[in-house]
């Protein structure tokens, strides 16, 4: 895996208690999915923004609202927690995902419990078990998931 670092600073959390604070981040974060992707993945069509929870989410939404000029198709699949309730049955219904930049997006990394939510329920659809991108503020993945990212961008 190779490991992009960007600004210094890691994000506050709660992420929205902090959002003014947390911007400059997630900018560099959203500038970071840009140049790797024009870098090592040029010949990606779209862009999937995989994330969980709230935080994830509000970290997914800047990041594609910053991103929607440079990248024309962008998908955010928000893998929700056990205990959040939705409008819909919570079940994902995608097809096999193809030739789309996938970047697994989150506030931070402490265990990779969530990340591997994250794998866990997003897997069948993502061929050959490989993500393009891990993003995350922090110390980065564990060297359990370092087989599952081809690069990570992380801000410390």
């Amino acid at each position: 895996m190779i490991t992009h670092k960007l600004i210094e600073g890691e994000t506050k959390y709660p992420i929205g208690n902090h959002i003014v604070y947390n911007l400059p981040v997630i900018n560099s974060m959203a500038n970071g999915i840009l140049g790797i992707k024009n870098i090592y993945f040029a010949d990606k069509d779209g862009l999937i923004l995989i994330c969980r929870g709230s935080s994830g989410s509000i970290i997914a939404g800047i990041v594609a609202n910053k991103l929607f000029f440079e990248i024309d198709n962008i998908t955010i699949i928000h893998i929700k927690k056990e205990d959040e309730v939705a409008h819909n049955d919570g079940d994902l219904h995608y097809g096999i995902i193809k030739n789309q930049l996938i970047v697994v997006i989150d506030d931070f990394i402490s265990t990779g419990n969530t990340i591997w939510k994250i794998i866990e329920k997003t897997n069948i659809f993502i061929l050959p078990n490989k993500y393009d991108i891990l993003c995350v503020s922090g110390n980065g993945a564990t060297s359990s998931l370092e087989d599952y990212f081809e690069h990570q961008i992380i801000s410390k």
